[in-house]
């Protein structure tokens, strides 16, 4: 019977149980940022009676002066998000809108940056520093 040396046995446990550890923090990981608290974010004190109307077909320009990506979601007419886009720094997009229907610029843990709504005015929606 050949025997296996001691070492051997102790490397292995640790590999086991290095192997345990790392699947239960990235499974515990996956948990929190699946998590409803996490994808919430913080949200605009004005997103709480904000929703879309019927009115005028406008075009406007969405522009990220920021040194981060932003996320750009349109709210509907029961007043919920509705993921439209990202914004890379720097970038701008137009996007087919209302006059009528806000939109919200948020950072990537969702928290609001900016709400705001087009018409001929403010054709622009700028997201900026501050």
């Amino acid at each position: 019977m050949s025997r296996i040396p001691r070492r051997t046995i102790v490397s292995r446990r640790r590999v086991g149980t290095v192997m345990a550890l790392a699947t239960m923090f990235s499974l515990f990981g996956a948990l929190v940022m699946n998590s409803p608290l996490q994808a919430a974010g913080r949200r605009c004190p004005e997103e709480r009676t904000a929703h879309s109307r019927p009115s005028t077909p406008f075009i406007g320009t969405f522009v990220n002066r920021r040194a981060d990506v932003v996320r750009i979601y349109w709210i509907n007419q029961r007043g919920a998000r509705i993921f439209y886009f990202e914004l890379a720094p720097g970038w701008s997009r137009s996007q087919s809108t209302y006059q009528k229907h806000p939109w919200v610029a948020t950072d990537s843990w969702e928290n609001c940056i900016r709400i705001g709504y087009f018409n001929s005015y403010t054709p622009e929606f700028s997201i900026d520093y501050y």
